[in-house]
């Protein structure tokens, strides 16, 4: 059994909120997220810091990516892409510069997915085009998973940005990037999606997961304090 948190974009307060009450039920879960723990809201260096003190395992996600490139590639394509939703960030690291060499370390070593027992985890999911790539030997192949997106980072069918139809790989696929009201569950391709847009002051949410099936899910409305 393992949490999955959605999409946190610098909600520190909502994310420690969601994060305590999951802990009350299920003391000894495992906690992973979807990415995106930067952006938007007001706090993403305190959410970083959160989940590195909490052993939270999130993927990278799209905006993580962008400022990565932004710091170290500033000319590249993806640098480029980080021009929207990034004041609170520019902020926060100008005002704890100690954080942002640590941190930028810390997201180049964040991986694309989580594949575990109970759930297939990353930021915005496999494409359902991709069957006959990944799946050339009758089961999912990692290196091919892991080959392909690293050298199509910037592709919007990438497992960072994807927003296409999701590949059922036979396990369930959780997912953030695409925002919803409410968490949803498409069963077509045993997909869910959970990012319900906690920087627009809707909510934070976290999926508890066994053996591919939901078996709680709790959320948190944003704390004010965030946005």
């Amino acid at each position: 059994m393992v949490a999955v948190i959605g999409d946190v974009h610098g909600c520190f307060n909502t994310f420690e909120q969601l994060v305590r009450i999951v802990r009350e039920r299920y003391p000894d879960i495992d906690f992973y997220s979807t990415g995106d723990l930067i952006d938007r809201g007001r706090f993403p260096h305190l959410a970083i810091e959160f989940a590195i003190a909490e052993n939270i395992l999130p993927v990278l996600g799209n905006h993580e990516c962008m400022f990565y490139y932004y710091n170290f590639f500033p000319d590249s394509h993806l640098a480029k892409l980080w021009t929207e939703d990034n004041e609170h960030t520019e902020e926060a690291y100008f005002t704890s510069p100690h954080l942002l060499e640590p941190h930028l370390e810390y997201i180049s070593m964040l991986p694309f997915y989580h594949n575990l027992d109970d759930c297939f985890i990353s930021h915005a999911g496999i494409a359902k085009k991709f069957r006959s790539r990944f799946f050339s030997t009758g089961h999912l192949s990692e290196q091919a998973v892991s080959d392909h997106y690293s050298s199509t980072l910037d592709k919007p069918d990438n497992i960072l940005w994807n927003r296409e139809d999701l590949l059922d790989i036979g396990k369930l696929q959780i997912v953030g990037h695409t925002r919803k009201r409410n968490v949803e569950l498409d069963e077509s391709n045993n997909a869910l999606y959970i990012d319900t847009s906690a920087f627009s002051g809707r909510m934070l949410t976290c999926a508890v997961v066994e053996d591919s099936k939901v078996v709680d899910l709790l959320s948190v409305e944003t704390d004010s304090r965030d946005i």
